[in-house]
């Protein structure tokens, strides 16, 4: 998408022909400031990302 998405929420319109997608774009640095936040590592965004989406799994 060419930004970075925090929450995604997609519905379905009731005849099922469309789907409504709401992203939600979260600011540069979020990911690195949330791992500093959660475990107290310092690191660069694309590393955070990793981490995050490691934790997540």
């Amino acid at each position: 998408m060419g930004f970075d998405v925090d929450e995604l929420e997609m519905n379905t319109t009731p005849d099922g022909n469309r789907v409504l997608v709401r992203p939600r774009v979260v600011d540069a640095g979020y990911a690195s400031r949330k791992l500093l936040r959660l475990t107290g590592l310092d690191v660069q965004e694309n590393q955070a990302k990793r981490l995050l989406n490691d934790l997540d799994a």
